[in-house]
């Protein structure tokens, strides 16, 4: 009887759940800016450009931090619609300056400059911080054609925005316990069973 007892505690044990605490967050840029998307022309149109990524996957090497964006990098002008960029993007912050940077290329596809994000580690939610805008002269493409900055008013918004909505999910280590303890159970009650039949 012990036996089953210390079993069935074993396999309790294992319903403590052991979570990977996945925890989504978007970087939303957003500047005034005139270019071209496509065959389209956009003239002093909203720019939106948001990076969805995992707070837990953002790390730091000498000063500078990176945090690819996972969930991929929406694009929205107002005016004329919404799409992607399909090319691996991260957030990265090299000091005063985040920026969106292709992960083949390394090339920017925008930045922002402000001393607030000055130890800023990618990781939580910040700002809205109002900043000097800067973009590469590069074309970054999207499904509906390359997408081109000309000119900007010269200030941009940068927020990270964290859904902590989302409910922890168990890891397979919590699944293999569970088993486990299940297992040595059922042994321990087949044990029972014979000793009581002899």
């Amino acid at each position: 009887m012990r036996r089953l007892i210390t079993a069935f505690l074993f396999s309790a044990s294992a319903l403590v759940p052991i979570v990977a605490h996945a925890t989504p967050i978007t970087y939303t840029f957003s500047t005034t800016a005139s270019g071209t998307l496509g065959s389209v022309n956009f003239n002093d149109a909203l720019v939106t450009v948001t990076a969805n990524a995992d707070a837990a996957n953002a790390f730091g090497f000498e000063g500078d931090f990176d945090n690819q964006a996972t969930g991929g990098v929406d694009l929205s002008i107002s005016g004329v619609g919404t799409t992607v960029f399909t090319a691996p993007a991260s957030v990265v912050n090299d000091g005063n300056q985040i920026l969106i940077i292709f992960d083949e290329t390394g090339a920017a596809l925008l930045a922002e400059t402000s001393n607030d994000f000055t130890g800023y580690e990618l990781n939580s939610a910040f700002g809205p911080i109002t900043a000097s805008f800067g973009q590469s002269t590069a074309s970054a493409n999207t499904p509906v054609g390359d997408f081109l900055i000309a000119s900007d008013s010269g200030d941009s918004t940068f927020t990270a925005t964290l859904d902590s909505t989302v409910s922890p999910v168990p890891e397979p280590s919590t699944l293999c316990l569970f088993g486990t303890g299940t297992l040595v159970m059922l042994r321990a009650a087949q044990r029972k069973l014979k000793d009581h039949r002899l």
